[in-house]
């Protein structure tokens, strides 16, 4: 007769975002019941040293587990790239992210109608992202959805957009919201949803057009009526932390566990 001997071992935990637990009707099934009891399981198990997150929005989760918060990494962002042109056919607003709930694009496109009805330009709004689960229908004439896109391409979008606007609910950090920023591109966005948001209205409050509540169409409406006023303000050198240095800020946490 066999028997199994598992090996006692030490580790830190690695927490993205707190989403399964703050807002649990945004995330999918899976996320929310199998994937929440597993990840409570490995944070609280007796082998975990603490959690280190990627920002500091991790630290109430643990303090919610009792967990000891061990510190945040920081996040980057890829570098632009040599941009590929895409033929979207004329000027357009932008938002990318995986389509699904929380992303809130039924209120962007409700709130891109009303736009464009009131004679706002540009007259069509670019989707980029994948479909995710319970992925809302993208149907009007003045939306296009490209799907998936290559970096350059990503990146060529990014630098040729009239407006970048993320409406979303909750984001763990927001990388495409530094991405359009570091293109130079106005970006309209929920401060206090969007974390790398908060981060760059910190330092430059004249990229950002605030929405208070993006649930809310007339406030949508209106960061979109502001956003395309505004001139566009060319590339921003900014200093996300580097590959190596998010990767040496996790090694300095961690180190007295190894």
């Amino acid at each position: 007769m066999g028997a199994s001997l598992r090996m006692q071992t030490s580790k830190v935990t690695l927490l993205h975002d707190d989403l399964p637990w703050n807002l649990p009707d945004l995330a999918g099934k899976r996320t929310r019941v199998y994937g929440r009891w597993t990840w409570e399981r490995s944070l609280t198990s007796t082998w975990n040293h603490g959690v280190v997150g990627v920002t500091d929005i991790s630290r109430a989760v643990a303090q919610r587990l009792g967990v000891p918060f061990l510190g945040a990494t920081g996040l980057t962002v890829s570098q632009p790239v040599a941009p590929v042109p895409v033929n979207v056919g004329g000027e357009y607003v932008l938002t990318v992210g995986t389509l699904e709930p929380r992303k809130n694009i039924s209120a962007l496109i409700a709130a891109f109608e009303s736009f464009v009805a009131d004679g706002g330009r540009p007259r069509q709004l670019v989707i980029v992202g994948r479909r995710g689960w319970q992925s809302p229908p993208a149907r009007s004439t003045f939306v296009r959805v490209l799907g998936h896109v290559s970096d350059p391409e990503l990146w060529w979008l990014y630098q040729n957009a009239t407006l970048f606007i993320c409406p979303s609910l909750y984001e763990g950090f927001g990388i495409p919201v530094l991405e359009a920023y570091t293109a130079g591109v106005i970006v309209c966005v929920a401060v206090s949803r969007v974390p790398s948001a908060g981060l760059i209205y910190a330092g430059d409050p004249d990229a950002i057009i605030n929405i208070e509540d993006p649930e809310d169409v007339t406030q949508l409406v209106r960061a979109l009526r502001e956003g395309v006023g505004k001139t566009r303000k060319g590339p921003n050198v900014v200093a996300p932390a580097r590959p190596s240095r998010v990767a040496q800020a996790f090694i300095n946490i961690v180190k007295p566990w190894l």
